[in-house]
């Protein structure tokens, strides 16, 4: 049988660990705490991981510097999820950050936003689910533009009223041309 009551990545590992699952499969980091209790198989895959910045706040702390410089000598503000394997990772990663942990990944977002901290630390699905949910809640916005449905993971589908084909592809290779971003008409 499927147990998912498990509401967090350490639950699933705790299950395994009491003998309450022969096996816990997730979107599931290893760690050197959760290695204390089970025996990881490999890996099924592999995510990477990914920094959300908010840019104007990271643009003060950078300012002239080459963004590697920054990013590997970082000593700015990063939220993490509390007690989350990327709280770990972060503490090893960015060892002269400091580092906030938040209940929940929507706070995370909210802090970087306000500029509360200047970036926050997940794997990079979480990122591309967050930036879909970023790009819908501005097409909602926008008179111009119509969602024609919520975001399933990076996949965000709408329509701006009044074009055609031939502006979608100008807009498209504009988008390409200038390495904002690959979009691609579905007509």
């Amino acid at each position: 049988r499927f147990d998912r009551s498990a509401t967090t990545y350490d639950e699933i590992v705790q299950q395994v660990a009491l003998g309450k699952a022969d096996l816990g499969v997730s979107k599931l980091a290893r760690t050197m705490k959760r290695a204390e209790y089970v025996l990881f198989s490999n890996s099924y895959m592999y995510l990477e991981h990914a920094l959300l910045v908010n840019r104007l706040t990271f643009a003060s702390l950078a300012r002239d510097q080459p963004f590697k410089s920054v990013i590997k000598n970082f000593n700015g503000t990063i939220g993490v999820l509390a007690g989350s394997a990327f709280e770990e990772f972060a503490r090893i990663n960015f060892k002269s950050a400091k580092i906030v942990p938040f209940k929940n990944w929507n706070e995370v977002v909210a802090a970087v936003k306000k500029g509360e901290v200047v970036a926050a630390y997940r794997d990079a699905v979480e990122y591309g689910i967050t930036l879909a949910q970023y790009a819908a809640d501005r097409i909602r916005q926008a008179d111009h533009l119509e969602l024609l449905r919520d975001p399933i993971l990076s996949v965000v589908l709408f329509r701006r009223r009044g074009w055609q084909k031939a502006d979608y592809d100008a807009w498209c290779t504009a988008l390409l041309r200038e390495q904002v971003a690959f979009v691609t008409p579905t007509n």
